[in-house]
């Protein structure tokens, strides 16, 4: 929740039981299971995504390392460039 509220990523709740209730068919609908089944596909859904968002944002963190370490090269090169004629 705390990565949704990060990256503004809207996470609603159902308005009251019987909207959760509808939503839940909605969703046993879709993926044709059974409500006993549908629990656990959801759960494994939402370990995967989770495994996803926790690579991704590790990706996202390596890639701002690897930026600033190139501007601190940038300044480098440009203070060498500076005091070798």
């Amino acid at each position: 929740m705390h990565e949704c509220k990060n990256f503004r990523v809207p996470v609603g709740k159902p308005r009251d039981q019987k909207t959760f209730l509808q939503m839940l068919e909605e969703i046993k609908v879709q993926k044709k299971k059974a409500i006993n089944m549908l629990f656990e596909e959801i759960e494994q859904e939402i370990i995967q995504k989770d495994r996803f968002v926790t690579e991704q944002l590790e990706k996202i963190r390596e890639m701002n390392e690897n930026f600033t370490t190139m501007l601190d090269y940038e300044q480098v090169l440009e203070k060498v460039a500076f005091i070798l004629p």
